[in-house]
């Protein structure tokens, strides 16, 4: 893969993403017998169409190619993974958004209670002067 020369934008970018990826132990999303074209899409910020003979690059169909022939040297997730693996990510934005709220929640509640307090005490005020007031 180091090897290979490329002049197209996406194919270049694709080959540094693959090799970023091979270096981390990133895996790789598969589906069914070759590398999920819709991921890889997502990785290159881009649609799958380009992936497909005449509309995109040959460099870059050819870089899929090679991808897909070599694959069992790829960490590759299968495709049955990938379903639990995105219930899992959403599940935990979910969460995260969850907690996000619970803290404005939180903030609101303090806020109110200083109102609250506030108003407790310029009432007990008022009271205090009123009782201070001779009558008539």
């Amino acid at each position: 893969m180091n090897s290979l020369i490329l002049r197209n934008r996406h194919a270049k970018l694709l080959k540094e993403k693959v090799l970023e990826k091979m270096e981390s132990g990133y895996p790789f999303q598969s589906h069914s017998n070759g590398l999920n074209l819709s991921w890889l899409a997502k990785e290159l910020g881009t649609s799958r169409q380009i992936f497909y003979p005449g509309r995109g690059s040959s460099e870059l169909i050819s870089v899929v190619e090679l991808l897909n022939r070599h694959r069992h040297e790829l960490n590759l997730l299968p495709a049955k993974d990938i379903s639990t693996n995105q219930a899992v990510n959403r599940v935990r934005t979910q969460l995260m958004q969850a907690k996000e709220e619970n803290e404005d929640l939180k903030k609101r509640v303090r806020q109110l209670e200083k109102i609250n307090d506030t108003i407790f005490t310029n009432s007990l005020l008022t009271d205090l002067t009123n009782e201070d007031l001779p009558s008539n």
